[in-house]
């Protein structure tokens, strides 16, 4: 994937401690794709995110998204 656009909104200070991501593709084209991310602690939202996608092909999409994403994160179908 080639970045296009990458937004970074930092909306409160963190701290040490766990934090929590949510992140979702918006939008998937044929060659850009649209994603965004949410970083909270403790509830509180930290830092929101957004960007814009060149998509290059590797190999099936399904594959590329389980081979690449993090070991406890689930694919969730709206």
């Amino acid at each position: 994937m080639g970045l296009f656009f990458l937004l970074i909104s930092f909306l409160s200070a963190g701290s040490p401690g766990k934090l929590f991501c949510e992140s979702k593709i918006i939008k998937l084209g044929k060659s850009i794709g649209f994603s965004s991310a949410e970083l909270y602690q403790s509830e509180k939202i930290i830092a929101k995110a957004s960007s814009s996608l060149k998509l290059i092909k590797l190999g099936e999409p399904k594959d590329f998204l389980i081979d690449n994403m993090a070991k406890d994160a689930k694919i969730i179908k709206a």
